[in-house]
């Protein structure tokens, strides 16, 4: 392969500063010109084949994220990156040979201040506006050789659709929504691509997903019907692209599908992966490269010169020819260009050369003449009778024989302005055509089963995401942001010769590893936080734990997985030296008979040290063994229950007595587990980190004692470029997280059943730091505190060979500052614990709504108070903003008395408490009393249940009954 040189020139879009980088987009227009388009300016640039200067031909307030032209030249599109769309009409427009069109031409004499913008009434072409998405235009395309309507595809970040864009009128019929969401999710769309004859249409969406669909005119109507002829579940493109909004870098915008005759490439990986089509067979063709010699990055833009010779762009700043052999699927790479910044779109023209737009505005010239004689000197011009599509999986030895006779040209009529840009496409000089392979009838069926049995037997990389049918070289790919291993919280790390395995509310666990010398074992300690509810404990380690949980009822523990060249022999002395059961220490034992038996590796041992039984204390702890290889990776406990994730993807239950519970997948790699009392947080990895670093997780909160799904969501608490370093439950069970950032959230409830949940924000510690390197080491959280050790000197983690000193931080939301700000903050976090009681509490006990009583008139009381220092301020309306916070009818009559002799304020709050407390029909309310002793059926307890939720928008709660002594009196407390 030889290197060469190019020539630059700007692309005249905008002033590129040093550095800043956009998805720079060329279209090819008749007459030789050629569009440019891609930056912040909203400028649209036209250049003549040949000359060296793009001139500046449109200007629109937006940036420009597509242009797209109809086959006659008559409907012009431009989509932005505040998701508008604008259709310019060219309804008089005939094409003439060597004159430009009229979207492409500079009025010399106009002001550039004067040129076309989105709002129709200000420029003197026609125009309308076409549809509104709430996302970034990305890609637009008219479909060629509709009879009379100007059908445009619209590929946006929000989704994609089809709309008739031959009017204003027209544009409200969308075609493609529904199919497109159930083909890809509401995943937003990179790009799209459509075959010559519109026949085909691929999309590439931002999770790197691709599909085929057909696309036929329905029977008597000129509206088009998709039809989805292949899904591929493996990603084209590894790397998730978060959206122009999310700050995705500038190649994960630029990837999109490329169609050629009957192949259709897509980039994203170190070689192109190219599909062959016939009809709507769509199958991958096995690539290699002979010379191994390409891309060290993935590739961002792909064009085809030829049937045998594409140009490839990648984020390496280099842009490649390649020679393809169809025949073989052998990819060769003829000239390599390097650039100073890498090509975001590549346009090839008559020539020979190729024009490359760079993300850094600038325009490259390819030349591919030279090289392109040289290497073309013995091809064949024309089509082979017979082409040999050889699909090959791992030690196959058997070809599949394909028969690749041209086809019959179907309709070749076309206007002048699409048989125009196709006679450009057709004219390089240096470089053989061929007509494109296509299979024949007889060989389908065998093509079609080959392929498929390959498919079948495709063996998967670690990630999942790459076949063995292509696989690039792992040991050149630029590493990319790496999703956060999974951790155990508030633990040290397992290099140190003492460190924690677990701390929170109830102990904090540590483990001292044997020096080898005068001491082999491992030592596991237990230190209670509470010294009064029990002694500390210490047993030796046999296993070789590496991580553990403490909770209500004992402790969990596990190992790695365990090998069958372990010391065997010693197995019955060293249980003998631990105080476990009997009938642990015969579970071990068999465990290691079966090891040596089978062989290789088994899976973690998973180990529960119960603190109290009823039964035997020979029998109270209990001990399993895991599948072969499978590994934990986090563990937790509760009060009944305990549980382990694993590396299979597992989230394995148990009983505190030992018994398997249930064995569910995960959505995505584990990170960590929290539990407490009946509740169990897991959190894992959704997708592929941000640019910058941040983690992208999911969470979902599981009630362990009946088994269901409280909530389930994404962590979107996480700070940009931070990870998730922290995780527990409150004492009223709110689950907390922390990032690397030392900001702290909290999951709430947003609805009154908690059927939503949202994050938000109690903690910031960056202020509260004393200096860049200290950091606050989380413990738990009690009573509107966090429990922190303090760590200064840049150390990350506490020294476990000593007690550490903790301290306490109170939680603070981080509003804006304000006269009262103390007190807002105050009255809206007890407002969220409220809330937060009354969904987690039990509403059997028979002292909720007692309790509850109380924790309303308490949140009432600091509401109040701030009610008294806003309306002393003289802020009356901000003061009667503040009554709908109430919740008791007791706290109304109080705002009213404590408003005084201000009357205007006083009504409107006994209007709020009419409105409120407004006495319901005797048949409505005997629904929501409950008589001295008379039992709760479930149609009452779950009227009970929904009034002790809270929220200020909810419907008038019902009334609650306390029973008085004997007497069957009905004492009424009124709750909102």
């Amino acid at each position: 392969m030889t290197s060469a040189t190019t020539n630059t020139f700007s692309l005249g879009l905008d002033d590129v500063e040093d550095g800043f980088e956009q998805p720079r987009r060329l279209l090819k227009l008749p007459c030789k010109s050629v569009l440019a388009y891609g930056g912040d300016d909203g400028i649209v640039s036209s250049c003549l084949v040949g000359a060296k200067k793009f001139d500046v031909v449109q200007r629109y307030d937006d940036g420009v994220r597509a242009v797209a032209f109809s086959d006659d030249g008559k409907r012009v599109a431009v989509g932005f990156d505040s998701g508008e769309i604008q259709v310019v009409k060219y309804d008089d427009y005939e094409y003439e040979e060597g004159i430009a069109h009229p979207f492409a031409q500079r009025n010399r004499q106009a002001d550039e201040k004067e040129l076309l913008s989105q709002d129709p009434n200000s420029s003197n072409q026609d125009s309308f506006p076409g549809p509104q998405f709430d996302a970034p235009i990305r890609d637009l395309l008219f479909l060629r050789k509709s009879a009379c309507s100007f059908w445009l595809v619209i590929a946006s970040e929000s989704g994609m659709c089809l709309v008739d864009a031959e009017s204003s009128e027209t544009l409200s019929n969308r075609i493609l929504e529904r199919e497109s969401v159930e083909a890809h999710g509401h995943c937003g769309i990179r790009g799209v691509s459509l075959d010559d004859a519109s026949s085909q249409m691929a999309s590439l969406a931002m999770d790197g997903k691709l599909c085929v669909w057909g696309i036929k005119m329905v029977d008597g109507s000129n509206t088009p019907k998709f039809t989805l002829l292949k899904k591929e579940c493996n990603k084209c493109v590894a790397k998730k692209d978060v959206g122009e909004i999310h700050g995705s870098d500038v190649f994960d915008r630029s990837c999109r599908p490329v169609y050629h005759k009957s192949f259709l490439a897509t980039p994203g990986q170190l070689l192109p992966v190219i599909r062959g089509i016939q009809g709507d067979a769509i199958k991958t063709i096995l690539i290699t490269n002979c010379e191994d010699d390409g891309h060290v990055e993935s590739v961002v833009a792909i064009a085809f010169v030829s049937n045998n010779f594409l140009v490839t762009s990648g984020r390496d700043c280099r842009v490649l020819l390649w020679k393809f052999d169809c025949e073989t699927g052998v990819l060769t790479p003829l000239q390599s260009f390097k650039l100073k910044s890498a090509a975001t779109d590549l346009c090839p023209l008559e020539g020979g050369n190729v024009y490359a737009a760079c993300a850094n505005g600038s325009c490259a010239v390819i030349p591919l003449t030279k090289v392109n004689h040289e290497r073309a000197k013995g091809e064949v011009n024309g089509s082979p009778k017979n082409l040999v599509t050889k699909t090959l999986k791992q030690n196959a030895t058997e070809y599949v024989e394909v028969d690749s006779s041209p086809s019959t040209p179907g309709n070749t009529a076309a206007t002048a302005f699409l048989n125009d840009e196709a006679d450009e496409d057709d004219s390089v000089e240096a470089v053989p055509t061929e007509t494109a392979p296509t299979i024949g009838v007889t060989g389908i069926d065998r093509f079609r089963n080959a392929i498929d049995q390959i498919e079948e037997n495709v063996a998967y990389d670690e990630d999942g995401d790459l076949p063995t049918l292509y696989r690039p070289r792992v040991d050149s790919v630029s590493q990319n942001v790496l999703p956060q291993p999974p951790f155990s919280v508030s633990s040290s790390p397992l290099d140190l010769a003492r460190r924690y395995l677990c701390w929170n509310h109830i102990a904090s666990t540590t483990i001292h590893h044997g020096d080898g010398a005068t001491n082999s074992r491992n030592t596991i300690s237990i230190n209670f936080s509470d010294s009064a509810y029990k002694r500390p404990i210490t047993f030796v380690d046999n296993m070789n734990i590496i991580l553990g949980a403490v909770g209500e009822d004992g402790a969990i523990f596990a190992s790695d997985v365990q090998h069958d060249d372990e010391d065997d022999d010693s197995v019955e002395e060293d249980l003998d030296a631990v105080e476990i059961s009997e009938a642990t220490k015969e579970a071990v034992k068999k465990s290691k008979r079966r090891s040596n038996h089978k062989g290789g590796s088994l899976g973690s041992s998973v180990f529960f040290y119960r603190f109290e039984t009823f039964g035997s204390l020979r029998d109270k702890d209990w001990f399993l063994q895991l599948p072969t290889g499978e590994r934990v990776l986090g563990s937790a406990c509760g009060q009944g229950w305990a549980a382990v994730m694993t590396s299979r993807r597992f989230l394995r239950l148990f009983s505190s007595g030992g018994n398997q519970r249930e064995v569910v997948w995960l959505d995505g790699e584990p990170v960590t587990m929290v539990g407490r009392s009946q509740f169990l947080a897991v959190f894992y990895h959704k997708s592929y980190p941000l640019a910058d670093k941040t983690q992208q997780l999911g969470y979902t909160l599981w009630d362990t004692a009946s088994f269901t799904v409280v909530s389930k969501g994404s962590v979107s608490c996480l700070s940009a470029g931070a990870t998730l370093t922290w995780a527990g439950f409150s004492n009223d069970c709110s689950l907390v997280a922390a990032d690397s950032d030392g900001m702290f959230s909290m999951l709430v409830p947003c609805a009154q059943s908690g059927a939503a949940w949202e994050w938000a924000p109690i903690l910031d510690t960056v202020g509260l730091r004393k200096s860049a390197d200290d950091l606050f080491w989380p413990v738990s959280v009690y009573d509107g505190k966090i429990i922190v050790v303090p760590l200064k000197g840049g150390n990350t983690y506490p020294d476990a060979s000593r007690r550490p000193v903790t301290t306490t931080l109170s939680l603070r939301m981080p509003l804006a500052n304000s006269s009262n700000t103390v007190m807002e903050e105050l009255s809206i976090r007890s407002n969220l614990a409220l809330a937060q009681k009354s969904v987690m509490s039990d509403c059997e006990d028979a002292n909720t709504e007692q309790e509850y009583v109380g924790l309303c008139a308490q949140v009432d009381k600091v509401t109040l108070k701030l009610f008294v220092a806003t309306l002393g301020a003289g802020k009356q309306e901000r003061a009667f903003d503040l009554v709908d916070r109430l919740h008791l009818e007791k706290s109304y009559d109080l705002a009213i008395r404590l408003a005084g002799q201000n009357r205007k304020v006083v009504d409107l709050i006994e209007s709020a408490k009419a409105r409120r407390f407004r006495r319901e029909e005797k048949c409505d309310a005997d629904e929501y009393y409950f008589e001295e002793n008379s039992p709760r059926t479930a149609e009452s307890f779950g009227k009970l249940k929904q009034s002790c939720q809270i929220s200020p928008d909810a419907n008038m709660t019902a009334k609650r009954t306390l029973i008085h002594g004997g007497e069957r009196s009905w004492k009424r407390n009124r709750i909102y």
